[in-house]
């Protein structure tokens, strides 16, 4: 193993010997130019595929120094997570594994594994054996090659290398009862925030999680078919009622009554503040267990994938009218039912998915009379309108111009100039000289646009010549 070892390592320094250097050294003040100008545009996956290109270019020395201290100090604020071994990262931890010192390391948080970031066994157990690994706030695991997951688990978990842990994912990863009984014993009372499993075939192992300690846990994602009695264990476990954040997705056997006593348990869970129930089959009788739920600091919901009856949606929004965001799928709803939720005057939290549904009846008079009662209702974001903006410039003329006057008259040029004056631009060769003046005289709605009212003007001369 050790003669493997040594020939990978020195396979590695060959390759990365020919990729070699290819940019200049840089002065002290152009790394931190480079550098301030990637992070201004905010913590994104993006941006910090940019900073690891940027920062990987660069060779050894002081110029190096400079750069990484100075990201350590601006990439504090960042999530952890997308401070992940991805894209070129992902050589830092190639040069480890060639026995490299790679001082690049010190800015990743999360370790991912993954088809698109795979590890070999000699590399898991480089990877264990390292002190890097202490710094490591989240691990996760997707669709892997079994026994390489396995074994990466163990060595991370083995002696508590992972302290600061507060993310695990894991996808794809069927576990055994024994084997996630251990994994679970090195998470015990630590700072674990964040825990998603799915397609792990948990049922059998359900009891360990349901029994271990962990005191900061605050957000659950599984997606599993687990059954009744697992759902009841689940409810009685020590961190149940500390959850603020809960996504259940494909569980076709939770329906009825065991997510009644699921969300009646401990106490009604008085901080979950978001509950994600997509593809659970949901029937009449769990929604009446949302609606009996003592939920008191919801704030988004989300019902995709569930065939809800008119009814049944109508009695969420009177129940949830404070939401700050939910989602539902209008697959199963009519024309007539829409129209319905929109005399009902609807919360602004549940416009954008009325505004998906209403897309499926397209630039027929049903999506156009349906767009048109949405842009009028009071709770309309600013992201919902922008939306129907840029959905309009796919009407007819005629629909088209009903939506341009009723844009006009709540002022929407204001708020959103470029795509109200892109659909005027559109609907210039339909119009007639009276419209084309009446729109110039309706005050200030090309008021800063002197060139759309330019175009207003040469499209009236247009009509009246001869």
């Amino acid at each position: 193993m050790k003669n493997e070892l040594r020939k990978r390592r020195r396979q590695q320094l060959k390759k990365l010997e020919r990729q070699g250097r290819r940019h200049a050294p840089l002065e002290e003040g152009e790394v931190l130019v480079r550098l301030r100008g990637l992070l201004y545009e905010g913590p994104s996956a993006r941006t910090w595929g940019q900073l690891a290109e940027a920062v990987d270019a660069w060779p050894d020395g002081p110029e190096l120094e400079v750069a990484l201290s100075y990201l350590e100090a601006h990439l504090e604020g960042w999530p952890d997570v997308l401070r992940v071994n991805s894209g070129r990262a992902m050589s830092w931890l190639r040069r480890l594994f060639a026995g490299l010192n790679e001082p690049r390391l010190g800015l990743l948080r999360t370790l991912s594994i993954s088809p698109e970031q795979p590890l070999e066994p000699l590399e898991l157990r480089l990877l264990g054996e390292s002190p890097w690994t202490r710094h490591l706030t989240g691990l996760l695991i997707h669709q892997p090659r079994l026994h390489q997951a396995r074994a990466c688990l163990e060595e991370l978990l083995r002696g508590r290398r992972l302290p600061r842990l507060t993310t695990l994912e894991l996808e794809g990863f069927p576990v055994e009862p024994q084997r996630f009984d251990e994994v679970l014993a090195q998470l015990q009372g630590g700072p674990l925030q964040r825990l998603l499993l799915r397609s792990c075939g948990l049922r059998s192992a359900v009891a360990g999680l349901a029994r271990v300690e962990l005191p900061a846990l605050e957000e659950l994602a599984l997606g599993e078919q687990l059954g009744a009695e697992a759902w009841r264990l689940l409810g009685d476990a020590p961190w149940w009622g500390g959850l603020r954040r809960l996504e259940l997705r494909w569980e076709h056997q939770m329906t009825g009554r065991p997510l009644r006593g699921l969300l009646h348990r401990v106490g009604g869970m008085p901080r979950l503040e978001h509950l994600g129930l997509e593809q659970c089959g949901l029937q009449a009788a769990d929604v009446r267990a949302l609606l009996d739920a003592d939920l008191p600091a919801l704030r988004t919901l989300d019902v995709r994938g569930n065939l809800l009856t008119l009814p049944d949606l109508l009695a969420l929004m009177r129940r949830f009218p404070g939401l700050e965001a939910a989602a539902f799928s209008g697959e199963g709803l009519g024309v007539d039912e829409l129209f319905e939720v929109l005399a009902a005057r609807p919360p602004g939290a549940w416009l954008p998915s009325l505004m998906a549904a209403a897309r499926r009846f397209g630039k027929g008079a049903e999506g156009v009379e349906l767009t048109l009662g949405l842009l009028a209702l009071d709770g309309a974001d600013a992201g919902a309108t922008r939306q129907l903006v840029q959905a309009a410039r796919e009407f007819p003329p005629r629909s088209a111009r009903r939506l341009m006057e009723a844009l006009i008259a709540q002022r929407a040029w204001e708020a959103w100039p470029a795509p109200v004056q892109g659909l005027m631009r559109d609907l210039l060769p339909e119009l007639t000289v009276p419209e084309l003046r009446a729109w110039m005289a309706w005050r200030g709605h090309t008021r800063g646009l002197p060139r759309l009212r330019l175009q207003l003007l040469a499209a009236a001369q247009a009509l009246d010549a001869p």
